[in-house]
């Protein structure tokens, strides 16, 4: 009964930070289809926030743009009917931008509320990404001392050398220290929260390693070679493409310096 009540009074409490404008719609079913496809995202950028409130937010956000549209159309009908009783030009331009913004505000409104976040996962992407070759190195120096994987992501939560596997490692160790997972269940549930392909290549290779009986230290091995031949492809690609637009400048440039 004492967890009940904590778990209920923190809810109280995390609900009392936000407006009574985020939390409109909190309890509400209609935006039970919204807080699942947030959830995922939530977690993928490294939020905390509740995919409730977050949802409640966005729903509020879209039906007040929503009747600022509408009456923006309305408007804009209004404007088409005065054009076709006086025919001045003036009242056919205000109905047709009522019309176009009336349309244009609630989709403007939800994409950027939407992609705030999903930018957020893309920078989350790029940092784990960029520390995905050291943190290899690591793991494999770890393997091949026989020191296990649990004292690894222990030592990569409290370290400020990595700024965002640090956050991943955070993520296992309160998996295994509060849930009671083993390291690969742990690591298992990152895979699902970290938006990176590269990461979870390279886990799913552990975990799959352990569970049937393979070789570790080989098979992640061969598999952070093939990583980091993966990276110096990336970084190749977007060399050539750096150097194409900076060519297609100094073309343009030379053009104009020619005329």
């Amino acid at each position: 009964m004492a967890i009940i009540s904590t778990k209920k009074k923190q809810q109280v409490e995390k609900k009392s930070n936000f407006s009574p404008f985020d939390l409109l719609f909190y309890n509400s079913p209609l935006i039970n289809w919204l807080a699942k496809s947030l959830d995922k995202k939530l977690k993928q950028a490294g939020l905390s926030d509740d995919p409730r409130i977050y949802a409640s937010r966005v729903f509020s956000f879209l039906l007040a743009s929503v009747v600022v549209g509408l009456f923006l159309i309305i408007f804009g009908f209004l404007s088409f009917r005065e054009y076709e009783l006086s025919h001045l030009s003036k009242f056919a331009v205000v109905g047709i931008m009522g019309l176009l913004f009336g349309i244009m505000i609630p989709l403007v409104t939800y994409l950027a509320l939407i992609s705030s976040v999903s930018q957020k996962v893309d920078s989350r992407r790029l940092g784990v990404e960029s520390e995905t070759p050291a943190f290899s190195a690591l793991f494999l120096v770890f393997l091949r001392s026989g020191l296990s994987t649990r004292l690894l992501f222990e030592n990569l939560a409290k370290t400020t050398a990595f700024s965002h596997i640090n956050n991943v490692a955070k993520y296992i160790v309160k998996r295994i220290n509060y849930l009671g997972e083993s390291v690969e269940r742990a690591v298992d549930e990152s895979i699902k929260v970290v938006p990176s392909k590269l990461y979870g290549d390279l886990m799913t290779t552990y975990i799959t390693a352990i569970r049937t009986g393979a070789p570790v230290f080989e098979t992640m091995q061969t598999k952070i070679k093939d990583v980091i031949k993966e990276i110096e492809l990336l970084a190749s690609k977007a060399a050539d493409n750096l150097s194409g637009k900076i060519k297609k400048k100094e073309f343009s440039f030379s053009k104009i310096i020619d005329t």
